[in-house]
């Protein structure tokens, strides 16, 4: 199997980090009530403190890693509507509320990621990973749903929106389930 280099994941890591340690840049990111829209397309990039910052950026490098190595174009594509429609979906939902952090880009990629491995297992144990992965995120959303409390991340100055868990939930189902894209991880050519 050959890999590919996870670019977009670690170029999305590397903006957040450059917010996290700039944090002028990462109020310029955020988005709050009476923000410029275009912050809407970049507040998942800033974070509210380091911790959160930690939390997210762990879960986006691991399963960002994994998953875009193997299914580069449906991962990437995850990735950006990922980016684009968590915020809407927020905004929608929630109305105008404070919001940043890649936790909902997190869980789009182990949604898409999960999806994936099960259209391409190759053995009942890659079927049992996938289902697995895919119950406990929906778990850790309906603990995050029912006590308004982040499960990872420490969240004393900020408020977790778990909507956003579920956009991203849901965004990586449906790009993992389009037909357009190869669903087998990428091979040696032959």
């Amino acid at each position: 199997m050959r890999l590919t280099l996870p670019w977009l994941t670690l170029a999305i890591l590397a903006a957040a980090a450059a917010g996290m340690v700039l944090p002028s840049l990462g109020n310029l990111l955020g988005w709050e009530p009476g923000a410029a829209d275009w912050r809407l397309a970049t507040c998942q990039l800033a974070h509210w403190d380091a911790n959160h910052a930690l939390w997210d950026g762990l879960a986006v490098a691991i399963l960002g890693w994994w998953a875009e190595t193997r299914w580069p174009g449906r991962i990437r594509f995850t990735l950006l509507a990922a980016l684009v429609l968590i915020p809407l979906a927020v905004h929608q939902f929630h109305g105008p509320i404070p919001f940043r952090g890649l936790s909902g880009v997190a869980c789009a990629l182990a949604a898409a990621g999960a999806v994936c491995t099960w259209r391409s297992a190759r053995d009942d144990l890659d079927r049992i990973i996938a289902g697995g992965l895919l119950a406990g995120l929906g778990l850790k959303i309906l603990y995050e749903l029912s006590t308004h409390e982040a499960l990872f991340a420490t969240a004393a100055t900020w408020q977790p929106v778990p909507i956003a868990h579920l956009a991203g939930l849901g965004i990586g189902i449906l790009i993992a389930t389009l037909p357009t894209f190869a669903t087998t991880p990428q091979t040696e050519p032959t």
